[in-house]
């Protein structure tokens, strides 16, 4: 009984949290397109959530792709065993 209550919680919460970030990515979608049809005149807030995305775009290296494919392949070996 426990564990039903358990297993019920955590798959209300999974899909909580996928909703979540859902709206984080809409959210991050409107910001660019507000900045790609108002360029530099969208406002502050755009235009720092634009600067830290190029930012962490840039900071994406071949050893950073090559860690997180290796990361997903791994998570995918492991889960499907």
């Amino acid at each position: 009984d426990d564990r039903k209550k358990i297993i019920s919680f955590l798959k209300s919460t999974n899909i909580l949290m996928r909703q979540l970030v859902e709206m984080v990515i809409m959210f991050l979608c409107f910001l660019i397109l507000t900045y790609l049809l108002l360029g530099e005149h969208s406002g502050t807030l755009v235009i720092s959530v634009i600067a830290n995305i190029s930012f962490f775009i840039n900071v994406i290296t071949p050893q950073v792709l090559a860690s997180l494919g290796l990361g997903i392949a791994l998570l995918y070996l492991f889960k499907n065993r």
